[in-house]
């Protein structure tokens, strides 16, 4: 009996040390809880621009459901804790490489502090991270006239499908 109950204990803790995806609730002005919530996995990397090469890079993705339309965001930290905010009238791409070695290919637009999917592509996207079940390897490229910046993470699925179909269903049942 205990063996088997340490035994489940294990295991559920496995689980929940596992589940790469986070449910939070947005905050107003206040720092109160907001009905609107998403998802978020925090990952780390590299980056490299012509200031540093294979810096440390933390990477906060981020999912979120309005009126059942997704959309996916990257909040870039270099150096792991400086928030990447000149994200405007650059050219940004982001390429995915999935477990099989196919490379899916992204525009991402930049919107002050952090760069986003649009809906097609958001939908996209969670469709592979649903269907994936090894960690995907990111690449994000942004650049323009005068300088050019590189950023390689790791995203895992893990957790994935469970939390965004959360998400959509707090959605649902907050808009009918």
């Amino acid at each position: 009996m205990y063996k088997t109950l340490f035994s489940f204990i294990i295991i559920l803790s496995s689980l929940s040390s596992s589940a790469q995806w986070t449910h939070k609730y947005f905050v107003d002005e206040f720092g109160d809880k907001t009905e609107d919530s998403y998802i978020v996995s925090t990952c780390t990397g590299t980056f490299s621009n012509s200031a540093t090469s294979n810096s440390k890079l933390s990477v906060d993705c981020m999912v979120e459901i309005e009126d059942s339309v997704p959309r996916i965001r990257f909040n870039l930290f270099e150096y792991g804790n400086r928030m990447v905010k000149d994200f405007g009238g650059q050219n940004i791409v982001v390429k995915i490489k999935l477990s099989d070695g196919t490379i899916e290919s992204f525009k991402l637009y930049g919107n002050g502090q952090y760069a986003t999917l649009g809906v097609d592509n958001s939908i996209k996207l969670i469709e592979i991270l649903k269907r994936e079940s090894k960690p995907l390897k990111v690449y994000i490229e942004r650049y323009d006239d005068y300088s050019e910046s590189k950023y390689n993470f790791t995203l895992s699925p893990i957790g994935f499908t469970n939390a965004v179909n959360k998400l959509y269903r707090i959605d649902k049942a907050k808009n009918g």
